[in-house]
């Protein structure tokens, strides 16, 4: 199978609630294909599938991976990895900075072509972590 191949039955397999081959076609999806496209669909359903069975520190791998393979990956990775900073791992500082990578690669867009309301929801986010920094 090719990459978005991987990806399509790792979606069946979620349909069918079978969590352990849906992960597993999602990982040989990311190492079987170089794709851009299918390969950052692997990675965000990879990790949203260990994020709905609480496996933080897994999913937070995933998309840390996913950072440092997918240029221009959007924001998706940063968020996630913000929001596990900053509600589970009670890490304010990397919150913070995970937050402020993603709002700054939404300012870096095209002005046109940015998110006004991801903005606003990562503006919101930073002021908040901001706050219970006590900064």
């Amino acid at each position: 199978l090719h990459g978005a191949e991987w990806v399509a039955l790792g979606r069946v397999y979620e349909q069918l609630e079978e969590p352990e081959q849906a992960e597993a076609a999602y990982r040989l999806a990311i190492e079987t294909t170089r794709e851009t496209g299918p390969r950052a669909d692997a990675f965000a359903r990879l990790g949203l599938l260990l994020k709905r069975q609480a496996r933080w520190r897994e999913a937070s791998d995933v998309w840390q991976q996913w950072l440092s393979s997918i240029p221009d990956c959007g924001i998706e990775p940063y968020v996630e990895l913000a929001k596990v900073c900053e509600w589970r791992v009670k890490d304010l500082e990397q919150a913070e900075m995970w937050a402020g990578w993603a709002l700054h690669n939404l300012r870096m867009q095209p002005v046109w072509s940015q998110d006004k309301a991801a903005m606003a929801a990562l503006e919101h986010r930073l002021a908040r972590i901001r706050r219970k920094r006590g900064r």
